[in-house]
């Protein structure tokens, strides 16, 4: 069941401040996608107070999935973009306690498309799309 956008940017504002020490000056809910596997994702664009530059951001919200998973998730990311692995950059990590009642992964938005829809339905189809 996906977050309305006001109660999403009142949750996402006051997790930046409390948690991260940050005010946002302007924040945009740009798309949810609510039909993810064991989450909701939610691309948000974010302006903090230290920055006039706005941030592209996803929130993961695991709502099929532990605090430990969650953490595990992070973790994991994290250390494979510190080794140069093409993964997004995790920002935070939050708990069902931080306003989404689920624990969560704020991360970098990387533009791309739905891997699901470009990959074949049947051994015979076209897999050009796997190869763009």
């Amino acid at each position: 069941m996906a977050i309305d956008r006001q109660t999403f940017i009142e949750a996402i504002t006051r997790f930046y401040r409390n948690a991260l020490g940050n005010t946002l000056t302007r924040v945009e809910l740009d798309w949810v996608n609510p039909d993810g596997w064991e989450s909701e994702i939610y691309a948000f664009t974010a302006v903090e107070d230290s920055s006039e530059i706005p941030q592209r951001r996803v929130l993961r919200l695991l709502t099929g999935a532990s605090a430990e998973t969650a953490r595990d998730e992070f973790q994991i990311l994290s250390r494979l973009h510190q080794a140069g692995y093409p993964v997004p950059e995790v920002v935070a990590l939050g708990g069902e306690e931080d306003g989404f009642d689920a624990p969560f992964i704020i991360m970098q938005r990387i533009e791309g498309g739905n891997f699901v829809g470009r990959f074949p339905r049947s051994p015979g189809q076209n897999m050009e799309g796997l190869r763009d």
